[in-house]
């Protein structure tokens, strides 16, 4: 009875055991990452015998189990790749790559104040229209503005006398973009200074 017991509970006797599952795991770039970049290298790892790799149908360079393919080209806008894996034994594994591609910088425009603009209060209402494929930052005069629906609007801080506004936009890519304009704040009222006559003068002349 102790040998047959032996016999069932020991997987090395009389039970073959499977080879593990071979893994390709991406490591460069992270999924959904937005490149400004119109070509992109893919690496990564395989755990198993890998014989050759490839992304897109080109052709990458294998060392040990790690790999590399370069230059795997991009559009604008969302890509998929996807790649393929093969080892010693003919099998092929595939892991697919989602990535963003943005060539074009964020377009800005500035609605108010108007270029050359004379106010009479110490604060400006800034206002315009932002235009990108991905999320874009921006500020303006160094402060961070929240832009909603392409749109921004902030009240900016100014100075007795000449003021410029510069509003810088950078989207996903990295890609800056920036309009500026100049203003001028006269919040002094006039004065009116009476040369002649000399205040306290008696004169005959009729007014």
């Amino acid at each position: 009875m102790l040998i047959v017991w032996l016999l069932l509970s020991s997987p090395l006797i009389g039970y073959p055991t499977t080879a593990p599952e071979a893994v390709l795991k991406l490591e460069q770039p992270a999924a959904n990452a937005v490149l400004g970049v119109a070509a992109v290298s893919v690496s990564g790892i395989y755990e198993g015998d890998l014989f050759s790799v490839s992304c897109n149908d080109h052709e990458g360079v294998v060392f040990g189990s790690k790999f590399v393919v370069e230059d795997v080209p991009l559009k604008e806008g969302p890509n998929h790749l996807l790649v393929k894996a093969t080892d010693a034994g003919g099998k092929i594994s595939e892991a697919p790559l989602d990535l963003v591609c943005d060539l074009t910088p964020p377009r800005v425009k500035l609605l108010d104040p108007k270029a050359g603009a004379v106010l009479g209060v110490f604060r400006a209402r800034v206002s315009g229209t932002i235009t990108d494929a991905t999320a874009v930052t921006m500020r303006v005069n160094g402060m961070p503005v929240d832009v909603q629906a392409g749109r921004f609007e902030v009240d900016v801080p100014l100075l007795e006398g000449g003021n410029s506004i510069r509003v810088e936009a950078v989207d996903a890519a990295g890609h800056v973009s920036e309009a500026r304009t100049e203003v001028t704040v006269d919040a002094t009222a006039p004065r009116i200074l009476i040369g002649q006559p000399v205040s306290g003068t008696v004169t005959r002349q009729n007014a």
